[in-house]
């Protein structure tokens, strides 16, 4: 390997840190205060953030989640504000209810640096616990036909997993990936101008370097601190938290004889953390004193890489408000049918985010740049249109149902006053298409209790399936998986369990695949790193218990 025709042995060139403070200063502040807004925000706001704000469970509630939420077609429970508001209108009581929620999600991880021929495995599990929804259901008294009135607050997503794995790599660095791209800085009177943020903490401590007498005899500049080729240890815990909600006032009408009509005004809003603490060791010791240096201002030396800290943090906050409208109808005694039209939500989303990078070194000491905290942003995120049909079949003492739902997720669209996001949204059109996701489910009345049973399946809406090393492929469709009973305690109070269990697979990458500047093979093609990735499995099992009381 070599660097614009030099040896490796130039990592062992000592950089002349001689700036001020008082640039140091200046330079963090501009890059906080204006690369924040042009080239890191689009690091924290993306296509993935957007989807997962406006992805959400198929059902909420302990009744419908026994069902899986096939509820279109029109049911009288509480959860009809959230499935079709027409259903509300077949209520013959007035209702007060509430549902208790205990989640277990689990993350069975495997870390492939693609080197090693025994790739590590592991499990983190999470667990929450809280309030699922609260409803009240007023039946107005009326001559004829029906006239119903809801309030509820439910939950509708949870962001709840974990991620843990370790092991060695050979390949690449992320230090490879904080080195600018040629003609992505400045030198200015003395000065270095950064694009990104990102690189100017990774300069600021220590991760990668800035060589002045390469830049004056026109070679690449920088040095990555951990040298090309070596074998360290790499680890990492991220921890995702949050959760979306709603809040709904609806009612439902008898238009006409059997024909139900309703309408929901909702508030969706929620808060999403995402924490990762990454870390690289040289356990082996090959980054030797005399491979990499790092000369201060003051003279001080710090030479030869020993460990590097990599802490992140999103801290979301998001509000938004739509309405949701449907029809049910009942052409025979026994079945029914529905419909449902949702508009887009459009949130508002106030974004806290920062990078701190520490680095160690084997003589010398350790050096520190950026902030967990360092940037403030605000946005807006509109989801798409929602179309969904149901159907009911009622045979005996049991009721099949099931829900088809369109949502055309390349309509998905950020926006904000201060940046344009041309280029995530053309991502989103580009890579995002439509879905249909299907809801599917069972109830069974039979002495003393109500069983339950159900299937939902939410397809990804990627259209490019991320390529693995050996041809295999992340495809993230959604599966869930449910079942519930429920008992009538007194002829007025009613106690529902609901049990589901969320499945789909993921992949995460601790850093980009990317192309290390100045550095090309010995047929002078640029040198391509390959970033390790961690395949998930992911299992959120979640049970509801439910209380309710008809007046």
């Amino acid at each position: 390997m070599t660097t614009d025709g030099q040896t490796s042995a130039c990592r062992a060139r000592q950089s002349p840190r001689t700036s001020s403070t008082r640039y140091w200063l200046v330079a963090t502040v501009i890059g906080l205060l204006v690369f924040a807004v042009s080239g890191t925000a689009a690091w924290a706001q993306t296509a993935e953030d957007a989807l997962r704000i406006g992805q959400r469970s198929p059902a909420t509630g302990a009744t419908m989640m026994g069902y899986a939420g096939a509820g279109v077609a029109g049911v009288a429970d509480i959860g009809a504000l959230y499935a079709n508001p027409a259903g509300l209108g077949f209520y013959e009581t007035s209702q007060a209810a509430g549902t208790l929620r205990f989640l277990n999600a689990s993350d069975d991880a495997r870390f492939d640096p693609i080197a090693p021929d025994d790739p590590t495995s592991s499990t983190q599990a999470v667990t929450d616990v809280g309030i699922d929804n609260l409803a009240l259901v007023y039946k107005a008294p009326t001559e004829r036909g029906s006239l119903v009135f809801g309030a509820g607050f439910n939950q509708t997503a949870t962001f709840e997993r974990s991620l843990e794995y370790q092991g060695t790599n050979s390949l690449s660095s992320i230090t490879d990936t904080f080195l600018p791209p040629v003609g992505s800085f400045e030198i200015d009177n003395g000065d270095i101008l950064f694009d990104r943020s990102t690189q100017r903490i990774a300069f600021d401590a220590g991760a990668i370097e800035f060589f002045e007498g390469d830049f004056e005899d026109g070679f690449y500049p920088f040095l990555q601190a951990v040298a090309p080729g070596t074998e360290i240890q790499q680890q990492e815990d991220v921890i995702e938290e949050g959760r979306l909600n709603e809040i709904n006032l609806g009612g439902a009408v008898e238009a006409a004889p059997n024909l139900m009509a309703g309408l929901s005004l909702n508030v969706s809003f929620g808060s999403y953390e995402f924490t990762r603490s990454y870390r690289e060791d040289d356990v082996f010791g090959e980054n030797t004193p005399d491979m990499y240096s790092v000369e201060l201002g003051d003279g001080q030396l710090l030479r030869g890489f020993d460990f590097l800290d990599v802490r992140e943090r999103i801290s979301s906050d998001f509000v938004g408000v739509n309405a949701r409208g449907g029809v049910s109808i009942e052409p025979t005694p026994r079945i029914r049918l529905g419909a449902t039209v949702e508009t887009p939500t459009v949130y508002s989303v106030e974004e806290v985010f920062g990078t701190r990078i520490r680095t160690g070194f084997e003589e010398g000491g350790e050096l520190e740049g950026g902030s967990i905290d360092a940037n403030e942003f605000e946005y807006r995120i509109r989801t798409p249109w929602r179309f969904g049909a149901g159907v009911s079949v009622d045979i005996v003492n049991m009721r099949l149902m099931a829900d088809v739902e369109y949502v055309d997720w390349s309509a998905l669209e950020i926006r904000s006053d201060a940046v344009d996001f041309f280029d995530v949204n053309d991502e989103i059109r580009r890579e995002f298409s439509a879905t249909t996701n299907i809801r599917g489910g069972i109830e069974w009345e039979v002495p003393l209790a109500t069983l339950r049973g159900g299937v939902a399946y939410q397809p990804d809406p990627r259209d490019t399936e991320i390529q693995l090393p050996g041809g295999e492929t992340t495809d993230r469709t959604k599966t869930f998986l449910t079942a519930g009973i429920g008992f009538d305690l007194s002829p007025q109070l009613r106690l529902d369990v609901g049990w589901m269990q969320e499945r789909f697979d993921d992949q995460y990458r601790p850093y980009a695949s990317v192309e290390v500047p100045g550095e090309f093979d010995d047929d002078g093609n640029p040198i391509a790193i390959t970033a390790p990735f961690v395949d998930e499995e992911i299992r959120r099992s979640t049970v509801r218990i439910g209380l309710s009381y008809n007046f």
